[in-house]
């Protein structure tokens, strides 16, 4: 699941104009060890990593946390990965588990940080540490005990939940626009852009993907509630397949929200796990399971067909 996640927020990260991940690791005994015959024992914001110093306020449980849930003594190094540039299938730092952390400066969401895996003690690990304006995204298959332990670590979990999904880009159907749309097609590096406009030059959907070696990371699909229900969300899924397919990628990739999931599913696309989604606002800002609770809401038929 981790190769798969490295994969699709690199996509994610270059739809957004963003700087590469970087990587944190929890580090292993192993890493512990050779850290403390070198007398470096310190913990992670007294090693220089001030970014990481900055918004992982060591809150609630921190290190004593995991090394409880791990049956040590909380002594854990953390640190990232050297050279790490968020390319797909680049090596992390060995150890217990790891995130992807993107800065992206927005109001209430300064940082975001991408587990790369769900083991309970790795998310207690971040969420123990996570500041207010951070988010943390959980990719996972234990979605109910996920969304769970965030809400018991004191996070707030936000109550709709997100799908990362996959399709084989030359099995993706083919669509046409009716005769009263036009598709404009524009590309910029990396990036391919669709966007299909109305008789009168206005924007009716839209949509956009990062080709990276084989892989083609959709982001961005948007119909115009004026135009919807006319087949136009699957003429700009199939134009971005089809360029993809001429580029050279095999595999596309994207998160998809609860509604957006049902379209895709439509078109092929594969459920590959559930993405939940929490912020260090806690129970003052967007908290608790919300009316979707544990269940994950409207998402659960497409759960149940993973």
């Amino acid at each position: 699941m981790d190769d798969l996640v490295r994969r699709w927020q690199h996509g994610w990260g270059l739809c957004r104009g963003i700087a590469s991940a970087r990587e944190l690791a929890v580090g292993a005994p192993a890493q512990e060890q050779a850290g403390e015959a070198a007398g470096d024992r310190a913990e992670p914001e007294q090693r220089g990593d001030t970014d990481l110093g900055r918004h992982w306020a060591s809150g609630r449980d921190g290190a004593q946390g995991l090394g409880r849930a791990l049956g040590r003594d909380g002594a854990l190094g953390l640190g990232r990965a050297p050279g790490f540039a968020g390319a797909p299938g680049s090596g992390g730092a060995p150890g217990l588990g790891g995130a992807l952390e993107v800065r992206l400066g927005l109001p209430g969401r300064e940082w975001e940080v991408f587990l790369l895996g769900d083991d309970p003690a790795v998310i207690e690990w971040f969420a123990g540490r996570a500041g207010v304006a951070t988010w943390v995204t959980v990719t996972t298959h234990r979605e109910n005990e996920v969304a769970a332990q965030l809400t018991r670590l004191g996070l707030g979990l936000f109550p709709e939940w997100k799908l990362l999904m996959s399709i084989g880009l030359r099995d993706h159907p083919d669509a046409a626009a009716a005769s009263e749309y036009r598709v404009e097609r524009t590309t910029s590096g990396a990036l391919d852009y669709v966007r299909i406009l109305a008789a009168e030059g206005t924007v009716a959907a839209r949509g956009m993907a990062a080709v990276v070696g084989a892989d083609a990371v959709m982001h961005d699909i948007h119909t115009e509630p004026a135009h919807r229900r006319r087949g136009l969300g699957s003429v700009v899924m199939a134009e971005l397949a089809r360029r993809a397919v001429a580029r050279g990628a095999t595999t596309g990739l994207l998160m998809a929200t609860a509604d957006g999931a049902q379209l895709y599913r439509r078109l092929g696309w594969s459920s590959e796990a559930a993405m939940l989604t929490a912020s260090g606002l806690g129970a003052e800002g967007t908290s608790g399971l919300g009316a979707a609770g544990a269940e994950g809401g409207d998402l659960r038929p497409v759960l149940a067909g993973r």
